[in-house]
């Protein structure tokens, strides 16, 4: 009878959620087809219009899903600093206790540090989808010009193939008819880059495939003011999140030290027992065609086995090598900026003269074509000359445009591994620059201290 009092008390422990929740289960309604996700009807979510770099950015900030993982991290690294704090156990039981408190702040301060330098990594993927959309834009806007040019060309010269008092020969003719062909299909093609470009901008502002976009036509450009090596290398240094990361492992490392000291047995948990210290991937070195350098990471086990002489011996070897990847953090982070600064330099100055050098085969085009006439035997300008006029105005014009962009992706690099301490001041789009001393070619200024 007894057992079946025990048996009776136990079934009620697992029955009575049970029932609640068959209950839900059947107060649920039928899921039909309208109910169905693969048959819902796809909503179109707008965004303001037309969607300018700095709105992206902010939108990027409230909605990337990426972001919203760490601001969840740092939610738990508040709850385990809470937990702890509100943890009443006497001292003499848990002589590791006060370290562990400490230990858990730190690691506060490390996730917030994580935080802040996603939130520039998303800033920076922002950015960078937002000029690819321009570029890809300006890359189309070039080829469908081309593309005009040829088509009035062969419309031109279709009926004066071959006739006398007419300068246009039938493989001038077929020439015009080939590269149009090959035209069409690379301005098709960049209007795909377009879509792509723009598929890649909804993914780093975190809103769906079926978001409506409007992003204004034109080039970006950015605000000059002259920055120095020195002054980029000591704002790396001085804001990048990886540092804050580094500083503060290296600090709950050498605090393990006293909680060894203080814990008593010949085994003892480390701090890593209550936290995964391999959470942030150490990145890898390149030894291909690129040399990266890779770095070090923490290393932590979960225990410290031995008498608390061994286990303290062994806590201080491993904050050493805490202490090392602090070290070698900050030389990564020092070379990375000078990298970036160094290509700031190089495409600083070669930008402006690929785009002078573009203006200059424009104005040749347009005198080379003012100057064809195909019903004319000996015209000024022949039609081979035209086309190659055309063609190199062409090949300067993309190629001004790919250094415009890789300008101003060295700026949102700048921006990036300075942690926001180097603003490169983006005014709205509008049309390329006409020459080196336009303001799209200087420096971007730096960040209010």
């Amino acid at each position: 009878m007894r057992s079946l009092t025990r048996l009776c008390r136990a079934c009620r422990r697992w029955l009575v959620p049970l029932a609640a929740f068959l209950v839900l289960v059947m107060m649920r309604e039928p899921i039909g087809a309208a109910d169905r996700p693969d048959n819902a009807a796809p909503t179109t979510e707008c965004l303001p219009v037309p969607l300018d770099l700095e709105t992206a950015r902010r939108i990027a900030l409230e909605r990337q899903p990426g972001l919203a993982a760490y601001r969840a991290s740092l939610a738990a690294a508040q709850t385990k600093v809470h937990a702890l704090e509100s943890l009443h156990v006497p001292t003499f039981l848990r002589p590791d206790l006060p370290v562990r408190r400490c230990q858990a702040r730190i690691g506060l301060s490390i996730a917030q540090a994580q935080l802040i330098q996603q939130e520039w990594e998303t800033t920076y993927a922002a950015t960078r989808t937002y000029l690819t959309v321009l570029y890809a834009r300006e890359q189309a806007r070039v080829a469908q010009d081309l593309l005009q040019i040829l088509q009035t060309l062969r419309d031109t010269t279709e009926g004066f193939v071959g006739k006398k008092e007419s300068s246009v020969t039938r493989p001038q003719y077929d020439r015009v008819r080939a590269l149009l062909e090959v035209t069409a299909g690379r301005q098709q093609e960049a209007q795909g880059g377009v879509e792509r470009a723009m598929a890649a901008l909804r993914e780093a502002l975190g809103v769906g495939p079926d978001c409506a976009l409007e992003v204004p036509n034109g080039q970006l450009r950015a605000n000059p003011s002259p920055i120095t090596r020195e002054q980029v290398i000591a704002l790396a240094l001085e804001r990048r999140g990886e540092l804050g990361q580094a500083g503060g492992a290296a600090q709950v490392a050498a605090l393990e030290v006293k909680a060894q000291a203080a814990a008593r047995g010949r085994t003892a948990q480390t701090f890593a027992a209550g936290a995964d210290i391999h959470a942030q991937p150490v990145p890898q070195g390149l030894r291909d065609g690129d040399y990266r350098p890779g770095g070090v990471g923490l290393e932590m086990p979960v225990q410290l086995v031995g008498a608390r002489c061994d286990r303290v011996n062994q806590a201080q070897a491993l904050s050493g090598r805490a202490d090392a990847v602090f070290e070698k953090t900050r030389g990564l982070v020092a070379l990375e900026a000078q990298d970036v600064y160094y290509r700031y330099l190089d495409w600083s100055s070669r930008a402006p003269r690929i785009r002078e050098a573009a203006r200059i085969a424009e104005k040749r085009r347009e005198d080379v074509r003012g100057n064809f006439n195909p019903a004319v035997e000996k015209p000024r300008a022949n039609l081979d000359e035209v086309l190659d006029a055309s063609l190199l105005a062409t090949q300067l014009l993309l190629q001004a445009n790919e250094a415009e962009f890789r300008y101003l992706l060295i700026l949102a690099d700048l921006e990036r591994v300075t942690a926001g301490g180097f603003c490169p001041n983006y005014l709205p789009p509008g049309p390329p620059p006409n020459g080196p001393n336009t303001p799209a070619h200087g420096g971007p200024a730096l960040a209010p201290r």
